[in-house]
C-alpha cells in the first residue's frame, strides 16, 4: 500500500490542536524567572533565599516530579486511552498553573508549581505516542518537529509575557493568562479528536489493522532495560544530564541577574535572555 506523503485533514487538525495545547502548557515553564526578585520581596526572602527557594527548590521539585510522571505516563500509553489520559494530564497541569495566580504563601506556590510539572511531564509521552499513530514513518518526523517548535515557542512566549506583564501588573497575572486558553482547548480536543488506532500508521501493520484485528503490542520493563544496551542511548543520557545544568541556570537565573545586578529593566533583561536563547 502506498505511503501518503501529505498530511490528511484529520491528522493535520489533530497535530495543530496538540501543538496549541503544548504551546500553552509549556508557556508556564519559565513564568517565574523574570520576576524572581519581585516574588522574593513579597515573601520576605533574602537574595540567597530567593535563589535557593524560588530558583532552586521549586525548579527541582517541578522537574523531578515531572520526570517521574513521564516514565509512569509513558507506560500507561499502552494500557488506556491516550486521548482521555492527555485531557486529564493537561487539566492537572493547568489547574495548578491557574491557581498559582492566587497564592498567598510560599508553601502554596511550592506545591502548585510541583503539581504543574505533572502536566508537562505527562504531556510529552502522550503527545509523541499519538503522533506515532496519526502519521506514517514518512511524515512522523515533520509532525514531531512542529510539536517541538510549538513547545519551544511556548517557553519563549511565556517568559516574554511574564517579563513584560509581570513588571507592571504583578507576577501572578501571567499564570492566569497562560492557563486559561487550554481549558477551552481541552473541551475542543474532547469533542473533536478521536483516539488514534494503535499501529494504524505502521506499514507493516496496515493489513492487520484493516482486516479488523487489533494490535496488542505493549511496552514492558524488559524494553526499558534494553534501552541501556544501545551505546548511542547511553551517550545521549550522559551528555544530557550535565547539559541541563547550564540551560537551567540560563533560563531560571539569568533574567533576574540582568535586571537586578546589571541594572537593566525587567523587560530589557527578558529580551536579552530570549535573544541569546534564540540564537543558541
Amino acid at each position: 500500500m502506498e505511503n501518503k506523503s501529505v498530511f490528511g485533514a484529520r491528522e493535520m487538525y489533530a497535530v495543530v490542536l496538540l501543538a496549541l495545547m503544548n504551546f500553552f502548557l509549556f508557556a508556564d515553564q519559565n513564568l517565574m524567572a523574570p520576576n524572581l526578585t519581585q516574588i522574593a520581596h513579597e515573601f520576605g526572602f533574602t537574595d540567597i533565599q530567593r535563589d535557593t527557594k524560588l530558583g532552586g527548590n521549586i525548579s527541582f521539585v517541578f522537574w523531578v516530579l515531572g520526570g517521574l510522571v513521564t516514565l509512569g505516563i509513558g507506560y500507561l500509553t499502552d494500557l488506556i486511552s491516550r486521548r482521555n489520559l492527555f485531557i486529564w494530564v493537561v487539566a492537572i497541569g493547568e489547574i495548578p498553573c491557574l491557581l498559582t495566580g492566587f497564592v498567598q504563601t510560599y508553601d502554596q506556590l511550592f506545591w502548585l508549581r510541583a503539581a504543574t510539572g505533572i502536566g508537562i511531564g505527562g504531556a510529552l509521552p502522550l503527545t509523541y505516542s499519538m503522533i506515532g499513530d496519526y502519521f506514517s514513518a514518512r511524515n512522523r518526523a515533520s509532525a514531531a518537529a512542529w510539536l517541538g517548535l510549538a513547545q519551544g515557542m511556548g517557553i519563549a512566549a511565556g517568559q516574554l509575557l511574564a517579563g513584560f506583564i509581570g513588571a507592571q501588573h504583578g507576577w501572578r497575572l501571567p499564570f492566569i493568562i497562560v492557563a486559561l486558553p487550554n481549558f477551552l482547548f481541552i473541551i475542543l480536543f474532547w469533542l473533536t479528536v478521536k483516539e488514534p488506532v494503535r499501529g494504524n500508521a505502521e506499514e507493516s501493520l496496515r493489513d492487520l489493522i484493516e482486516s479488523g484485528k487489533v494490535y496488542t503490542g505493549k511496552i514492558n520493563w524488559n524494553l526499558y532495560r534494553d534501552l541501556f544496551k544501545i551505546k548511542t542511548n547511553i551517550l545521549i543520557f550522559l551528555q544530557g544530564i550535565p547539559g541541563t545544568v547550564p540551560w537551567g541556570v540560563f533560563f531560571i537565573f539569568l533574567n533576574d541577574f540582568y535586571s537586578q545586578d546589571k541594572g537593566f529593566s525587567v523587560e530589557v533583561a527578558t529580551l536579552i535572555v530570549m535573544t541569546v536563547g534564540g540564537a543558541a
